[in-house]
């Protein structure tokens, strides 16, 4: 089940939010909800919903993860325009809310619902106010705490709500089903028609409500039409009116089965089907909506091509929005001189056409760096799509990356699906991990370069695609094509313009600089600095301190920093324990010459053969053999440095990097 986490700024909007998802997706993801100044570990999520642009904007710099995220967009709960519809037309109505924009945004959402006879005025906090007189009535969107004390019948419409819109694009995001999209739009309908119902039974004015009411009702994509219980129609909406080809006034009242030809109106009612409406095909679907004396159904009806095409349309909208929210090169931030030079090099690079192949280590920005070079590409205006090869599994990876045909395998979506390299036509793929490709997948990507055409899984006919490929890696592929796990052709395809990030323990001037941007990033603690922060000598270990996890690592220390310090310097041994572990202890394993050589050719993300390190070691000029080393594997797994997996090789430990680094920061053998 996917993990989903909702970024508010308050704990209000928090609880409200969460409850709407809760009760439209809760049966199929799971949620999380985070407010203020809550610290959580983004990487475990699947999507970030924030609920406004400063709640993202308050988490964009800590979230480097390159988790996908949304920022909705929020609307007045219709359920609720019940409460406002009685003020008498003319009303001076305050309008409160936590700042200048909501209470503005709120004023405009109201009007376009059909209140524009009202008068509203915005009140927030920092807004001098003294006299209310003028006021017939004060209404909040779920801040009643602001309001002011004079008005204590105010109206609180409550919290704003994510918008339909928005809760498709998670769907989108999330990759569910056209069925769960529709069953949104069935519950979003049956809300307005009982809001319609509510309202015309409270308010005096019959006009006003009935401008009200088409306004809400108009806005919904799909052919409503309304029935009582004797199964005439009693509403529909203007795009019911555009299917029928008739205008409302010629129908209302009449028998549905009589103006749509249907001799069975009850079998409608009870099941989906498609129908044959003046030569066209429309999928329609009957709801019964909650009444106290008599049955009432609205009938939704959407075009079958429609329907279809939707998921598509819905990404082609969402790929033109993608580049607004993208990282640019200012976002990688650096002092050190040749960091800036790489930086200068990536924005040539991003004028080209040319792939692009980033490496380093885990941390080190590889995906703000593809993000920057898009969005200052010609491609801009594009999609920029991302694929991590190491989160897709090697049976849904070639699906994934070039799409496949209906009926291509069991469990395969009827409509068949679009892959990412379609998806991206016009702009830029990232491949992320690309070293991880399996060999069939590489054969697969290679033709994409060659060629400019995919096809899809269990398909025949060839597709041409226009994408610019930028891919990253944090393993050595050259050593790879050396030893036959990456292919050479693909290799050099992949790596036209080359870039390579550093990591921060070679760039040490960053972690100070980078430090105190992450500190600012807290705003209860905006105070603090650097001088102030630490006592001396606590700068000069943070400096010499290895930061295997880079940036990320260091993300984490400025958070772990604002929540232990009470107003004194922090001394070492306030330093996490990892930390003090890496200066306070000496090598704890004594190792023989060959052995420490040996551990140096190992990596700790992949295997290493026996072969392969006996050759390195000798054009280094170590006089050694492949048995030498073998002896040295075997002794290097006793003390715990090593793992061996047979025809693999030998994979470094956690426990066996910490005595690396002990070594060569001694210097026993240097």
């Amino acid at each position: 089940m996917k993990r989903v986490l909702i970024v508010t700024r308050g704990s209000t909007t928090e609880r409200s939010l969460y409850a709407q998802l809760k009760r439209t997706i809760g049966d199929i993801v799971a949620l999380d909800s985070v407010s203020g100044n809550e610290m959580v570990d983004y990487k475990e999520y699947d999507l970030l919903v924030f609920s406004s642009p400063d709640s993202y904007r308050y988490v964009k710099d800590v979230n480097q993860s390159g988790i996908p995220y949304i920022i909705v967009e929020r609307v007045v709960d219709h359920k609720k325009l019940v409460d406002i519809v009685a003020l008498p037309i003319q009303s001076e109505v305050l309008i409160v809310n936590d700042s200048k924009e909501t209470a503005l945004e709120a004023i405009q959402q109201l009007e376009m619902l059909g209140m524009d006879e009202l008068n509203f005025t915005p009140y927030y906090p920092g807004l001098r106010m003294k006299d209310f007189s003028k006021f017939d009535s004060a209404l909040t969107l779920g801040e009643p705490q602001l309001v002011p004390e004079c008005f204590p019948d105010f109206i609180d419409l409550g919290t704003r709500i994510i918008a339909i819109k928005s809760i498709h694009e998670i769907l989108e995001k999330l990759e569910l089903t056209n069925l769960f999209k529709q069953r949104l739009t069935e519950q979003y309908i049956i809300d307005i028609v009982n809001v319609m119902k509510r309202t015309e039974k409270g308010r005096r004015d019959l006009k006003k409500s009935e401008n009200l009411l088409e306004s809400i009702f108009n806005t919904v994509e799909q052919g409503i039409v309304c029935i009582d219980d004797d199964e005439r129609i009693s509403r529909l909406n203007v795009k019911m009116e555009g299917i029928l080809g008739r205008h409302s006034k010629d129908i209302l009242g009449k028998s549905l089965g009589e103006v749509m030809g249907i001799s069975n109106v009850s079998a409608l009612l009870l099941e989906s089907k498609i129908l044959q409406v003046n030569g066209r095909q429309y999928m329609c679907v009957a709801s019964p909506v909650e009444d106290e004396d008599i049955n009432r159904y609205v009938l939704t009806f959407e075009n079958i091509n429609r329907l279809r095409n939707k998921d598509i349309k819905l990404k082609e909208y969402l790929r033109g929005q993608k580049h607004v929210q993208m990282h640019n090169f200012d976002d990688y931030m650096t002092l050190n001189p040749k960091n800036l030079e790489m930086i200068s090099k990536a924005k040539r690079f991003a004028k080209t056409e040319s792939n692009i192949l980033i490496t380093g280590e885990n941390g080190t920005g590889k995906e703000i760096l593809a993000q920057a070079i898009h969005r200052h590409s010609r491609r801009r205006d594009k999609a920029f799509l991302p694929v991590n090869i190491t989160a897709i599994s090697d049976s849904l990876l070639e699906s994934e990356l070039f799409g496949y045909e209906p009926g291509a395998f069991t469990g395969a979506d009827k409509n068949g699906k679009v892959g990412i390299f379609e998806k991206a036509e016009g702009g830029t793929v990232f491949i992320d991990e690309i070293g991880d490709a399996p060999l069939s997948i590489q054969a697969r990507l290679l033709r994409v370069i060659q060629e400019k055409r995919i096809r899809r899984v269990g398909g025949h006919e060839e597709i041409p695609v226009d994408v610019r490929i930028v891919s990253a890696t944090n393993k050595d592929l050259h050593k790879m094509v050396r030893d036959g796990e990456f292919r050479e052709d693909l290799y050099f395809r992949l790596n036209v313009l080359p870039l390579q990030t550093m990591p921060l323990r070679d760039r040490k001037e960053d972690i100070t600089h980078l430090l105190n941007i992450f500190l600012k990033q807290f705003k209860e603690k905006n105070e603090l600095r650097l001088e102030t922060l630490f006592k001396t000598d606590v700068l000069s270990v943070l400096t010499d301190y290895s930061w295997r996890g880079n940036v990320r690592e260091l993300l984490n220390f400025a958070e772990f920093i604002q929540a232990i310090y009470d107003d004194e310097p922090i001394n070492n041994d306030e330093l996490p324990e990892h930390m003090l572990r890496e200066f306070n202890e000496s090598p704890e394993i004594k190792l023989e010459y060959v052995d420490y050589k040996v551990l140096g050719k190992i990596m700790v993300d992949r295997y290493s053969g026996r072969r392969s390190i006996t050759s390195e070691l000798q054009l280094e000029g170590v006089q050694i053999s492949e048995g030498q080393v073998r002896g040295a594997f075997k002794r290097l797994e006793m003390n715990g440095l090593i793992e061996l997996v047979e025809r693999k090789g030998a994979r470094m430990t956690i426990r066996g990097n910490d005595v690396l680094r002990a070594y060569i920061k001694s210097g026993v053998w240097a």
